[in-house]
């Protein structure tokens, strides 16, 4: 389904952008039909899904490259700077994972303590 979804949506880009040329008229509907192929099961969802693909993904790349690019200009940043201070973090497709578990534990011993100092 994702692999359906991906490639609709690159297709209708693709015409869109008129990278098939004249076949990129045939292709955007036959594309956007497509989720017909699911029939009732997950038809209308891949119809939303591909639809959302179409509209929404420009921006979600624009997103992407935006946070690598923030990442790339911080760390530049510190090591043409004399590397003060700790090394810029990840952001949000990087080493988070360490900086949510670590919330997680704080949160979850600051209810701890306050719990205990309720009884």
């Amino acid at each position: 389904m994702a692999a359906h979804a991906v490639l609709a949506v690159l297709a209708i880009w693709a015409g869109l952008l008129g990278i098939l040329g004249w076949l990129g008229v045939l292709v955007i509907p036959v594309a956007a039909a497509s989720s017909l192929l699911w029939r009732k099961d997950v038809g209308p969802a891949m119809a939303v899904l591909i639809c959302a693909g179409v509209v929404f993904g420009p921006v979600a790349l624009v997103a992407l490259f935006g946070q690598y690019l923030l990442a790339a200009l911080e760390l530049a940043g510190w090591l043409l700077g004399g590397r003060k201070g700790p090394m810029p973090k990840a952001g949000p497709l990087g080493r988070t994972r360490r900086s949510k578990v670590r919330a997680r534990r704080r949160t979850r011993a600051a209810v701890e303590r306050h719990e205990s100092a309720e009884h």
